[in-house]
């Protein structure tokens, strides 16, 4: 031992973090060893913590009450005797990096910026050292004692004096060669007699044909990436084996009450998927605005020409002239006057097209086709205004008195403007797969919550639906906004099988309708603070989607628009979801080096935790030191190596595995970013250019236009009178809301100019829509252009692409 002084030490805190909830220590020990024996001299004590109270995951570890802190020593009573202890000494400590962060942070309290690192003579970690010795990827400290045979009794709970003198054992254990340990720990708990749990069978997709298997692993830096879990092997007596197939296994999280599928090279785990709830899913959602072609309607005779499209199959049909000859609808436009003169009154003439007509030439049966979409429209006037009005936070209410017009009669016409954006954006998004070849898109993803009211008094719980939305950080087109909601399928059907077959008994990713939440149990918690602590329920029509196949389905919807790009940038707002539907949809372009995502927090997103004042001040130590040694590269190229320098430095949230990358610009309200998509030299470049522009800007921007402009989805206000957050506003049927959510997408894609924005900058621009910017029109559109569309004039008017596109 050459007369080395080592110390050992260990603390009790009140929580996991000192960052996230500034948790603090509240017993602290240190046992002094000289040349391998202990000398006696020793630090323990009970401190105070500053009145934090410990939550109920840590007192059940330690069982330090609060009332027996009271009047205990305060840690900067002991700060000067420990610094002294500890100075110069090998410190060993069994994880370190937990203990060494709180005792930092006690110092940072009292004004000391402390560094433990070069106070000591040296540092170890037991853990990590047992880890290196024993072989294994995680071992707790009584198990690495029991692989030395060294009694564990006396730790029914933890205590810093207990635990560092069982650290002290284990050390001398770890660093004598010649004691071997067990090769195994000595089984605690029998174990339970293997039950035969399979995963999640693939499924195939009903319109391409492929087998869907996404129960992989989603780390893209493991060998197991992108490869499926097998099942367990048979015994010869037909029994399973424990464990699976390959390189994974099932461990169970008492938390979700479920299996989750763990990567056995990673030691990553996931939440399993169904699969087939994910193809429907995707298939629903990819459906929606699918224009319908026009055929033979002879069912009765059962002709032969019966859904064969009039332009798929031009050969079999024959023009038959029009329904009626074109008329002009005349619409009044008042314009404001100028230099205090009256307003003028203008008449703009729309054509009101009669129907083509078409027979059919097996059976000569003559059947119309509509031109003119609003033909026979009760109050064909109110269209535009009203369609106007819910785009700029118009109240359903209001309209009905303004206009002068019955309930039923407005969610009609909701129901033709949805239609009606289905069709036209359809139509315009075609070339968007060309287009997205040409340039390389930086897209943002996130997801907004909204209300909506419940109807039945003796229930007062609002239903949550989730928004989940891709945006072009460049030309702030968005891409798509999937709501969780399922307004078209038979919902008493399904909820009827899933009774009958007492669904609710089984995991979801065995059952039939897994894409579904089917009972108000099921409802997901919020994860959003504006609504934490609010009961929730089902909503009665409808059926609400599990978020993870609504993000599945979202992301597949995305991907279908990217299928020819050769290269994108993905930022993904902190979401565990998206951290397993993202490279669950994107596994082969991730695969393939097509594209580069990144998942961001920010303090309130849980980035809190992972940078404290010590870090900020050596993070702007070294961005100095590089304006130092390179005085003459720009600040572009600095930033460049900052984020390099980051990807060898990765931290960890406490209790997490997940690796995260410090931001060196501590002007970004983004705290860290998670790389989703591998690490390797080539990528490393890349991401040092690509994380100087992180930015969720435009999915921010699109949902703040969510907010302002549909007053369905504006934010519940709680009062000491409303605490169950009803709002005057939300609907009561999601319906609703998730069809203005898509009225409004195209409405801002392809009429919303950035007019605004350029005046503020004082810009002679001329003011242009996403869809402008994107390249995919060449003029802004308006509400009329919408809501006078009609697919059937542009096929018959030969300007369209072919009805297969669609």
């Amino acid at each position: 031992m050459n007369n080395e002084r080592i110390v050992f030490l260990d603390t009790e805190t009140t929580g996991l973090s000192p960052q996230n909830g500034n948790h603090r220590v509240i017993d602290i020990a240190c046992i002094e060893y000289v040349s391998g024996n202990p000398t006696g001299s020793v630090i323990q004590t009970i401190l105070e913590g500053a009145g934090k109270s410990s939550n109920k995951v840590a007192l059940k570890v330690h069982g330090i009450t609060d009332v027996s802190r009271i009047g205990k020593p305060k840690f900067e009573d002991i700060a000067d005797n420990l610094l002294s202890f500890l100075k110069d000494a090998h410190l060993v400590i069994y994880n370190k990096s937990f203990d060494i962060g709180f005792i930092e942070s006690e110092f940072r309290h009292i004004g000391k910026n402390i560094s433990l690192v070069p106070h000591c003579k040296k540092i170890t970690c037991a853990m990590e050292l047992s880890k290196q010795v024993l072989g294994v990827n995680k071992i707790s400290l009584d198990n690495a004692c029991r692989r030395y045979s060294i009694d564990t009794s006396s730790r029914k709970i933890h205590g810093a004096y207990v635990d560092a003198n069982l650290t002290a054992s284990l050390y001398f254990k770890l660093i004598d060669s010649s004691i071997k340990p067990l090769k195994h720990t000595p089984q605690q708990v029998k174990h339970r007699e293997p039950k035969a749990i399979t995963i999640p069978r693939a499924y195939k997709h009903t319109v391409t044909g492929h087998m869907v298997q996404l129960n992989f692993c989603k780390n893209a830096d493991c060998c197991n990436f992108g490869i499926p879990a097998k099942n367990p092997r048979l015994k010869p007596d037909k029994t399973p084996n424990r464990g699976l197939g390959n390189d994974y296994k099932l461990t169970y999280s008492k938390k979700i009450e479920s299996y989750l599928l763990t990567c056995q090279l990673c030691n990553e785990s996931f939440t399993m998927i169904n699969n087939r709830a994910h193809v429907q899913e995707s298939i629903r959602v990819n459906s929606i605005g699918v224009p319908e072609e026009p055929s033979c309607t002879n069912r009765s005779e059962g002709c032969c020409n019966v859904g064969k499209g009039i332009y798929s199959f031009p050969d079999i049909y024959k023009k038959n002239g029009f329904t009626r000859k074109t008329r002009q609808w005349a619409i009044p436009n008042v314009e404001k006057g100028t230099n205090n003169s009256k307003p003028k009154t203008t008449f703009n003439f729309q054509p009101m097209y009669g129907s083509q007509r078409f027979q059919c030439k097996s059976c000569g049966k003559n059947f119309s086709v509509v031109l003119d979409p609003q033909q026979k429209h009760y109050r064909r006037d109110v269209n535009e205004p009203l369609y106007l009005a819910f785009v700029n936070k118009g109240i359903v209410n209001r309209q009905i008195d303004v206009l002068d017009l019955n309930p039923q009669t407005v969610y009609d016409k909701i129901d033709f403007f949805y239609q009606q954006s289905l069709l036209f954006s359809r139509f315009h998004e075609v070339v968007l797969k060309s287009r997205f070849a040409e340039v390389t898109p930086v897209l943002s993803c996130d997801r907004q919550y909204y209300l909506s009211n419940w109807n039945d008094t003796h229930t007062p719980m609002p239903t949550r639906v989730v928004n989940t939305s891709t945006v072009d950080n460049l030309s702030g087109y968005v891409l798509a906004s999937t709501v969780n909601f399922d307004p078209t399928s038979d919902s008493s059907y399904i909820k009827s099988e899933y009774k009958r077959k007492n669904e609710g008994n089984k995991p979801r990713y065995y059952r039939r309708f897994g894409q579904y939440v089917l009972s108000d149990e099921e409802v997901e918690s919020p994860t959003d603070n504006n609504f934490i602590n609010v009961p929730l329920q089902m909503p009665r029509k409808g059926l609400l989607v599990h978020q993870t196949y609504s993000t599945l389905a979202h992301f597949e919807k995305v991907k279908s628009l990217l299928v020819d790009c050769q290269s994108f940038i993905y930022f993904l707002d902190n979401d565990s979801g998206f951290k397993v539907g993202f490279p669950s949809v994107f596994q082969g372009m991730i695969a393939q080096d097509r594209l580069y995502a990144y998942v961001l927090t920010t303090d309130k997103s849980g980035g809190a935790n992972l940078l404290d004042a010590g870090m900020t001040e050596e993070l702007k130590a070294r961005a100095q030191a590089l304006k130092t040694e390179y005085p003459d590269e720009s600040e572009k190229k600095l930033w460049q190596r900052m984020w390099k320098t980051q990807f060898e430095r990765p931290v960890t949230q406490p209790g997490k595995r997940s690796e995260w990358l410090i931001n060196p610009n501590p002007k970004s309200r983004f705290v860290a970013v998670q790389p989703l998509t591998g690490v390797n030299e080539v990528s490393i470049e890349q991401a040092s250019m690509i994380l100087q522009t992180t930015s969720l800007n435009g999915v921010d921007n699109w949902f703040q236009v969510l907010r302002r402009l549909v007053n369905m989805l504006e934010r519940p206000v709680t009062s000491a009178t409303n605490s169950k957050r009803w709002n005057a506003y939300a609907g009561y049927n999601p319906t609703w809301m998730s069809k203005l959510i898509e009225i409004m997408r195209v409405y801002n894609n392809f009429c919303r100019t950035n007019e605004k924005s350029l005046k503020d900058k004082r810009s002679k621009d001329i003011p242009t829509t996403p869809a402008q910017r994107l390249g995919l029109v060449n003029r802004v559109y308006n509400a009329q252009d919408i809501l006078s569309f009609s697919f059937n004039k542009q096929f018959l008017g030969n300007i369209s692409p072919h009805i297969s596109d669609f």
